[in-house]
């Protein structure tokens, strides 16, 4: 492990003293601190997009010798974890020393292990070996270059020869990440990707290398940026020419002539060698919970059944529509009123969508973050996503907009995404953990990118945060925000693909079901377009379990809050019950019922 020769256990403290001379809680917060700066060295896309530049001129090594390095890292710091009592067999030491720690860090400690320990189950299961794709970003080393551009720092001429250094170290990844498939693809490991996962990888990775997009993507950042010196330019010029344009070739050289052949027919992890073990630490990665893949299908066939019934009552009757939902999902699709025909238009309503949900959210939180929202139009990537800013400000958190295709993006799905990705969604809660400093770094900072390695990280917390988002979605009824049956069409439509997502995830995954099949449900039961929804089943493919966590934390969110409400009856507060949700970062959906059930207990009193 890269600790220079000391132990994390010996590592002198700032203050000048080894970590084994110090308290219970200066030792367990020094393993904390240790551990994050071992992130950031390890993976330096992540230390950019959380806002630390340090390592702005490398890129994480991705052999298969890297991530047995991680494994390494993560026995000894679960070591150190035993040695405090706070892991294993030794946990249950003297009730003095634990005495030490606040309930809080208790919380943290809990976190910390299992974030640890999952990580190298995911990996210790194969679920890193196949991380290439074409969804977009999370498809590989080519996208999330691309997209690492978002995070950099382009301010000095030290940050522009970082970016050149990147250019230049891109082939040296691509090398350890040829390595990472051809060892996941050989017999021995027997984990590769699926022929859905790769369809459209050499389409893309052509694209790429074909004219000069290519190279007008990677000068973008620096363009007219006076840190640019013509010496600089000169020298990006020939990192793009002579390295990373080499690297995409020699990706796409092993990709079509040697990883192709090997690729797996069926899509669903059924068809890797070790695939139930591989889908169960998905489900676990992604969910937070010990649900089964059977138990996560029959919640998806009950959540549709109760969706389409408020669909059939609260719209179509309320509207007087006589046919099916799919007749009216159609109808409102051909409806040229239901859309925008200007970029300017859309994004001008989404910004006054959020200034509007803005005024009403004291009613709902008690606690509201410092961090700006900006709403960024996007050109390519779903119709919607955010991501978050920095705790100094610098960077606010950004909700993208796509603005291509008008006629895909209707009117009544805009206040169910505004909530989701904004306020009091995915930004409230982001920016309310970014901005806690009694919280450790583990939980202010969750790498949200590389999914393609799925359970071989540390946590996304999907379960929480997703669910969280849908929950906000949800919560847009009681914020009085969806104003006619059409926008609550539009909030109930996306919530039916939520709850189609378990039923075709798992079906893809455990009971064997082609993409085909699993994309005839989804239309069926959304009417959404048929190579839309073929689309959507490709992703879950490549990304097990992810799409299931969506609605099972939305659920998990709710029964937290109906079981309080039952509880506390008049004395209930929904603002203070969210401040409880949202005060001690993500975390799993298990723990945070534990921690919900302390706070009914207490508040009963």
């Amino acid at each position: 492990m890269d600790t220079c020769g000391v132990s994390l256990a010996s590592r002198p403290h700032e203050d000048g003293k080894a970590a084994t001379d110090l308290s219970l809680r200066a030792q367990l917060l020094h393993l904390f601190q240790e551990d994050f700066e071992f992130q950031l060295r390890d993976n330096p896309e992540f230390a950019s997009q959380a806002g630390f530049h340090q390592y702005s001129a490398n890129l994480q090594e991705l052999s298969p010798q890297a991530f047995e390095h991680r494994l390494e890292h993560n026995a000894e710091v679960l070591g150190e974890l035993q040695k405090l009592g706070l892991y294993g067999s030794e946990k249950t030491q003297s009730d003095l020393s634990l005495g030490e720690l606040t309930a809080a860090e208790l919380l943290y400690a809990e976190l910390f292990a299992a974030a640890v320990e999952g990580e190298s189950r995911g990996i210790q299961a194969g679920c890193h070996l196949m991380p290439l794709n074409s969804v977009g970003a999370g498809g590989g080393v080519h996208e999330n270059f691309l997209e690492l551009l978002d995070w950099m720092q382009f301010e000095s001429e030290g940050d522009v020869q970082n970016y050149i250094a990147r250019l230049m170290a891109f082939p040296h990844q691509v090398d350890d990440f040829c390595k990472l498939l051809a060892y996941g693809a050989s017999g021995m490991r027997g984990v590769a990707a699926s022929k859905s996962m790769l369809r459209r990888v050499p389409e893309r990775l052509r694209e790429l290398l074909e004219g000069d997009e290519l190279a007008k993507t990677l000068r973008e950042p620096v363009k007219d940026k006076a840190c640019l010196s013509s010496e600089l330019s000169e020298q990006l010029q020939q990192a793009t020419v002579n390295c990373f344009r080499p690297g995409l070739e020699k990706l796409l050289d092993f990709l079509t002539e040697f990883y192709e052949e090997r690729a797996r027919s069926e899509p669903g992890c059924l068809s890797v060698r070790n695939g139930a073990e591989v889908y169960a630490e998905c489900l676990r990665f992604h969910t937070t919970t010990r649900k089964s893949a059977q138990e996560i299908h029959e919640l998806g066939l009950a959540e549709v059944a109760r969706i389409e019934s408020r669909l059939q009552k609260e719209v179509l009757d309320a509207l007087g529509f006589k046919g099916t939902f799919q007749e009216f999902a159609a109808s409102s699709k051909a409806d040229a009123s239901n859309f925008y025909t200007s970029e300017g238009e859309l994004l001008n309503d989404y910004r006054r969508l959020v200034e509007e949900i803005s005024e009403v959210l004291p009613r709902f939180f008690s606690h509201l973050p410092r961090s700006k929202l900006e709403v960024v139009p996007k050109r390519s990537g779903p119709a919607a996503y955010y991501f978050s800013g920095t705790p100094d400000g610098k960077r606010p958190g950004r909700f993208y907009v796509n603005v291509t295709r008008l006629s895909d993006r209707p009117r009544y799905n805009m206040t169910s995404l505004a909530l989701h990705e904004g306020f009091p969604g995915h930004h409230l809660q982001g920016s309310i953990a970014l901005e806690n400093e009694a919280l450790p770094n583990f939980l202010r900072y969750i790498e949200d990118r590389r999914y393609e390695y799925n359970a071989a990280r540390r946590p996304l917390y999907t379960g929480y945060l997703e669910g969280w988002a849908l929950y906000a979605e949800h919560l847009g009824e009681e914020m009085g925000l969806y104003k006619t049956p059409l926008d609550l069409f539009g909030r109930l439509s996306m919530e039916m693909m939520r709850a189609v997502r378990l039923v075709v995830d798992t079906g893809i995954h455990a009971f064997g079901w082609s993409v085909e099949r699993a994309a005839s449900y989804m239309e069926e039961k959304t009417g959404m377009p048929a190579a839309e929804c073929l689309e959507e089943c490709h992703r879950y493919a490549a990304w097990p379990g992810q799409a299931c966590a969506y609605k099972v934390g939305q659920l998990a969110l709710e029964d937290i809050r109906s079981r309080a409400e039952a509880a506390l009856g008049e004395s209930f507060q929904l603002a203070a019950f969210h401040d409880m949700l949202l005060n001690s970062g993500p975390m799993p959906l298990d723990i945070l019922e534990r921690r919900a059930d302390a706070w009914i207990s207490e508040h009963r009193r």
